[in-house]
């Protein structure tokens, strides 16, 4: 498989749990990656859209419990951001696998993982590591 994404120190945000999700977004892009490069827009595709779901439950609710518990107030309509995240997804899921683009699918996660976890997630992680959190 081919590394669209390679993990960089640089996509830190200094917070484990939350850089091991991150790690975690960067296979499903490799992932969704792959399936472009093969155009295998059936099974892998819908797969990978159910790996999305289940990825955005786990890692948002991680994240905002982290804001809860450290008194975070999102910027920049942080939590919206997780919203629409998952609206597209089931937005895509309901379309169902033969509907949706591979392409598409890496092209977002893609985005997304540049636009929000760069912008986004490094600045709630800042404000986390000055609570002492790791």
């Amino acid at each position: 498989m081919s590394k669209c994404i390679k993990w960089e120190k640089k996509y830190s945000v200094g917070i484990k749990q939350i850089d091991d999700e991150h790690k975690k977004m960067v296979d499903l892009i490799n992932e969704a990656c792959e399936s472009a490069e093969l155009m295998e827009a059936d099974e892998a595709t819908g797969r990978l859209l159910q790996h999305m779901r289940e990825y955005a439950e786990t890692h948002f609710l991680t994240e905002e419990s982290f804001m809860k518990k450290y008194n975070f107030i999102p910027t920049d309509n942080h939590l919206e951001k997780h919203r629409l995240f998952s609206d597209r997804v089931e937005d895509a899921i309901a379309r169902g696998k033969h509907g949706t683009d591979p392409y598409k699918v890496f092209q977002f996660l893609r985005d997304w993982f540049y636009g929000h976890v760069m912008v986004d997630d490094k600045a709630l992680g800042k404000f986390l590591r000055n609570k002492g959190v790791r």
